[in-house]
């Protein structure tokens, strides 16, 4: 890989002069007497250049890099290669002593499932699948452009990385997880950067963007445009948007887990610490530019003592909205969502990636209170829910007992929000899932399935930019195995949450 090649940067869109210019329309044919005048044929010149211009990708995007899709791929192959090194050669894993032989046996024996840990599937795979997608986003290219990145950058590991049967989920959890993720993290990243700064603030700044997203921070600062200064995104959707609010959580969670069939019942509670942070970015009624991603949220928890640190990674994001109703004292938004869920604990194991249908309502209750509502209908391109019986799970070259089923289904989500001065004061949601298991606990297809609910309240005492609150859950995952011969298992989950939270801004 090589650093870009930079120059001096025009504004965003700018096409190149050179070579741009069309050739003037035809000449007149043989005998007309009518004869286009310099004027003319000046005009019908210009009238092409515009069109050329509208229908040329721009060069530059809008924080200066240029758009380069030759070096996005050497970047996603580069990408691929550090991670073979580091498992062959520092790992030394076993997995990845490839060949051209291994090359045809996994294009020849086609996709399995694997029985790799939740968390490396849902949550490891997703985020590696977000450094694809960013070589793309971060050379130029736009959500959609980048999109292709994420599927081929995983779909060559899983051909000819490993020597492990290329595992229909990892394709699927890397590809889409990690376009999810990876548009997140450069959105994220552009809010830490500007490049009007200098000294110290430009130095922390870069380190910040760098941390939320690696592969776009590599590019920035070999190019050069790291240090260099020059104007930021005009737009503001391309930077910080005028609706974006993130607040933080501190606080202990209760959980208690029942888990009951016809012939046992399991009965567990726990204390935990956990921190939240939570990112709005952009507001689905205000947003006066609606591309991919131009709002959406993040929810991501930490568990102090359960069995893994990060407990929960929740994003929806918009890929196409459009207003439906809009008065004084109420407002509809009809959108397509990209939503990706993950939620490991003690208790529950759930993830799901999915797209849906949302529709966003709003109404003015008075001059500072405002009731909220969001109704998602999704299907899921990929779902998985832990199971008592998911240790049958059919896999090739078994390293371990899965604890979780995977498979397609489809779910409802709804929340209802009460707000003062734009801030969340109470708030109901709900959501239900259906996963029909694939693989896991199904000796055939279909012969399992499982369904969710889960529902809470939260209410929020605001103290100036602090507050205190109080947050209840419940979980119940009916899972039904009659076709294979087992009882159908019922699982209770009860949580209560008492945290503080600050509004960073």
């Amino acid at each position: 890989m090589h650093a870009q090649d930079d120059v001096d940067v025009p504004e965003a869109g700018a096409v190149p002069e050179a070579g741009a210019v069309p050739e003037v329309g035809d000449s007149p044919a043989a005998g007309d007497s009518s004869e286009v005048s310099g004027e003319q044929a000046a005009t019908a010149g210009d009238n092409q250049l515009d069109q050329a211009q509208e229908d040329e990708p721009p060069r530059y995007d809008a924080w200066g890099a240029r758009r380069n899709v030759g070096l996005a791929v050497g970047q996603m192959a580069g990408i691929n290669a550090l991670v073979w090194f580091y498992n062959e050669y520092i790992r030394q894993g076993g997995f990845t002593h490839v060949s051209p032989a291994s090359f045809w046996s996994n294009f020849s024996s086609g996709f399995f499932f694997d029985d790799n840990h939740f968390s490396n599937n849902l949550f490891a795979h997703p985020y590696h699948g977000s450094l694809y997608y960013s070589a793309a986003r971060s050379n130029g290219l736009n959500y959609w452009e980048s999109m292709p990145f994420a599927l081929m950058g995983s779909f060559f590991w899983e051909c000819c990385g490993e020597v492990h049967p290329p595992a229909f989920n990892d394709w699927v959890a890397t590809s889409i997880g990690g376009i999810a993720i990876g548009e997140v993290l450069y959105r994220a990243g552009s809010s830490f950067l500007d490049n009007e700064a200098t000294g110290a603030e430009r130095v922390f700044r870069e380190i910040g963007g760098f941390l939320v997203n690696p592969v776009r921070g590599f590019n920035r600062l070999v190019s050069g445009r790291a240090a260099r200064v020059q104007p930021n995104p005009s737009d503001p959707y391309d930077r910080i948007p005028p609706d974006l609010n993130n607040f933080v959580k501190l606080g202990v969670r209760l959980i208690g887990d029942r888990t009951t069939t016809e012939s046992f019942q399991t009965d567990t509670e726990e204390l935990d610490g956990f921190f939240e942070f939570n990112l709005n970015f952009g507001d689905p009624w205000r947003n006066t530019r609606r591309k991919p991603f131009d709002f959406f949220t993040l929810g991501l928890q930490l568990n102090f003592t359960d069995k893994e640190l990060i407990g929960r990674l929740q994003i929806w994001g918009n890929l196409y909205s459009t207003e439906l109703k809009k008065s004084e004292k109420v407002h509809h938004v009809f959108g397509i969502t990209q939503n990706y869920d993950f939620v490991n604990n003690n208790a529950v194991e759930f993830a799901g990636l999915s797209f849906g249908g949302a529709l966003f309502s709003e109404w003015k209750l008075s001059e500072t209170w405002d009731l909220r509502t969001h109704l998602n209908i999704h299907g899921y391109a990929l779902g998985a829910v832990n199971s008592e019986y998911a240790f049958l799970a059919v896999v090739p070259d078994r390293e371990r007992l899965r604890e979780y089923d995977m498979g397609l289904g489809a779910g409802v989500w709804g929340r209802v929000a009460f707000t003062h001065g734009g801030r969340e004061i109470a708030t109901v949601r709900y959501r239900f899932a259906y996963m029909n298991t694939l693989n896991g606990s199904a000796v055939n297809a279909g012969d399992t399935y499982h369904i969710l609910h889960w529902g809470g309240v939260q209410g929020i005492l605001p103290i100036g930019r602090w507050g205190i609150g109080v947050d209840a859950a419940a979980y119940v995952r009916s899972s039904f195995f009659e076709l294979i011969g087992f009882d159908t298992v019922r699982q209770d989950v009860g949580e209560v949450r008492l945290f503080g939270v600050f509004q960073t801004f």
